[in-house]
């Protein structure tokens, strides 16, 4: 099985079960449309049948990660934010 690609570095560091079908995974990817690359929240969602991409938020223009997942629902905790 597979999980959807962001195209860049996609890296998945916490994961959250509360049934077979309710699944979900949180991390980040590089994001490189910008001048200067910058890690972006990723988090997934399995469905029982296939994973998809879920809205996550990123705070200003720096790295941000989320390192963890917490279920009943599985929804994506909040994770640190890098500022310069």
């Amino acid at each position: 099985m597979t999980s959807p690609s962001t195209g860049d570095e996609d890296t998945l560091s916490g994961v959250a079960a509360v049934s077979p079908t309710a699944v979900s995974t949180v991390g980040n990817f590089e994001d490189r449309s910008g001048s200067i690359p910058v890690d972006r929240t990723l988090a997934e969602q399995w469905g029982g049948t296939n994973w998809s991409i879920v809205p996550s938020a990123n705070v200003g223009t720096t790295d941000n990660l989320l390192r963890a997942a917490h279920g009943s629902p599985a929804l994506p905790a909040p994770g640190p934010s890098a500022s310069t």
